[in-house]
C-alpha cells in the first residue's frame, strides 16, 4: 500500500441533535499516518434540521482542502444520511404527553376488545367451552380470568414486548423500522424535488 492512500467507508444513516457532525462520526477511515489522521477526523460538517446528505464527493473535497497529495479510496456507501432531530427541551411536557397517549391507547384497546367480545357473544363461547369439558350450568368466573390472562400472554408474545434480550426483532420493531425508513425516503425525495 502507498503511504498516502486513505481508505474511507461512509456509514448509511446517523441520528444526531447537534448542529455539526464530526468526520469520524460520518465514516470509518484508515490511514497509516496517525498525526494527519487526527486532522482529518476533526473535520466537521454543518447540519440543517431534518435530513442532511453527506456524499463521498463532499468527503473528498474536505480532505483535499487539508492535504492535496493523498489518494482517496471509497470502499463503502456513496452517501450518508444524517437526520438532525430537534433538541427535547420540555422533559415534563414529553412525559405528560406520553402518559396521555398510554391512557388513550389503553382505554381504546380495552373498548375495542370489549366490543369484539360483545359481537361474538363471548359469554356463550365460554359456556360452550365449559360444557365441552364436562361442566354443567354457568361457567365459573375463573374461566374468564384464565381467558384474560391467555389474551394478555398472546399479545405480549406476538409483539415481543418483554423479550428485548433476543436479537430477532418483533412485529412491532419491524413495523416501526419500516415506517421510519419510509419517512426518511419521503423527506429525502421531497428535498431533492425542491432542489430541482
Amino acid at each position: 500500500m502507498i503511504k498516502d492512500e486513505i481508505y474511507f467507508c461512509l456509514k448509511k444513516k446517523i441520528k444526531t441533535k447537534s448542529d455539526t457532525i464530526q468526520f469520524s462520526e460520518v465514516c470509518d477511515i484508515y490511514f497509516e499516518d496517525e498525526i494527519r489522521i487526527r486532522e482529518i477526523e476533526n473535520i466537521s460538517f454543518p447540519l440543517n434540521l431534518g435530513i442532511n446528505k453527506i456524499d463521498s464527493l463532499t468527503i473528498v473535497k474536505k480532505i483535499k482542502e487539508i492535504n492535496k497529495a493523498v489518494s482517496l479510496i471509497n470502499i463503502g456507501e456513496t452517501e450518508c444520511i444524517v437526520l438532525k432531530e430537534k433538541e427535547q427541551k420540555g422533559k415534563m411536557k414529553s412525559v405528560i404527553l406520553l402518559m396521555l397517549a398510554v391512557v388513550v391507547l389503553f382505554f381504546g384497546g380495552a373498548i375495542t376488545i370489549v366490543n369484539f367480545h360483545a359481537d361474538v357473544n363471548m359469554p356463550q363461547v365460554h359456556e360452550n367451552v365449559y360444557r365441552l369439558f364436562g361442566g354443567a350450568g354457568k361457567p365459573s368466573v375463573w374461566l374468564g380470568v384464565f381467558y384474560s390472562l391467555g389474551l394478555f400472554i398472546g399479545f405480549v408474545s406476538i409483539l415481543s414486548v418483554f423479550s428485548k434480550s433476543n436479537k430477532t426483532p418483533g412485529l412491532l420493531d419491524i413495523e416501526l423500522f419500516m415506517h421510519k425508513d419510509e419517512v426518511l425516503t419521503y423527506k429525502k425525495e421531497e428535498e431533492e424535488r425542491e432542489e430541482v
